[in-house]
């Protein structure tokens, strides 16, 4: 098997970057320096000075995301491979990763095992996706309208629709459910876009009209 000699991970919450750093030593792969750091900004210093073979990095972050990310690191390192990890099952979200070539895509919550298969692969020159996220490609591929176009919420989304509705600030949920406020902010953005509207008070309005929040 290749040795990684350098893995950076990127991820603002220090839990989770010891986490990962501790599957990834534990694992049966051969790695060297594993640097951490818990901003975007903050990485694009370590690339700078550090000859990172690997970067994984969450793709919701305060200042700069992890698309955002990944486009400057694919245009000044395009040696350099990305394993994205992502809390959001959503096309709209997963297609512009895919179009910039990101190497591997990893659903967060399950990534204690698939982190390991991504970085094999990826050390092989191929690419790893989770498989919701793959069900999500194929279906934008050939074009499956999801029930006849009607709104589908994940588990989360709905949450948060749900506090929304109860008038609960972004802080508010954010310690709820135990999720940064960035990460409030993306999903509410994204059920603005589901519910195509353009403020609060449509999506409770329209949300409620279909059913989704009584």
């Amino acid at each position: 098997m290749n040795t990684i000699n350098e893995i950076l991970i990127i991820d603002d919450h220090p839990v989770l970057l010891e986490g990962i750093k501790s599957v990834i030593s534990k694992s049966n792969l051969k790695t060297g320096s594993i640097t951490t750091c818990t901003s975007a900004l903050e990485a694009l210093n370590i690339l700078m000075s550090k000859n990172i073979e690997i970067v994984i990095t969450d793709i919701s972050m305060p200042e700069m995301n992890g698309l955002e990310f990944s486009k400057i690191c694919k245009k000044k390192y395009p040696n350099i491979k990305i394993v994205i990890l992502s809390q959001f099952e959503d096309i709209q979200i997963i297609k512009p990763l895919v179009k910039i070539d990101v190497n591997a895509i990893i659903l967060k919550g399950q990534q204690t095992d698939e982190i390991i298969l991504a970085l094999e692969c990826v050390l092989n020159n191929e690419k790893y996706y989770s498989n919701q996220i793959k069900e999500l490609i194929f279906n934008d591929l050939i074009n499956i309208p999801s029930d006849n176009k009607l709104i589908k919420l994940s588990k989360r989304e709905q949450q948060v629709l749900e506090l929304l509705a109860d008038e609960k600030t972004s802080k508010e949920i954010s310690e709820i459910l135990f999720i940064s406020v960035p990460t409030i902010e993306t999903y509410r953005s994204n059920l603005f876009k589901k519910f195509e509207v353009k403020n609060l008070a449509g999506l409770i309005r329209k949300s409620m009209q279909l059913g989704f929040i009584e």
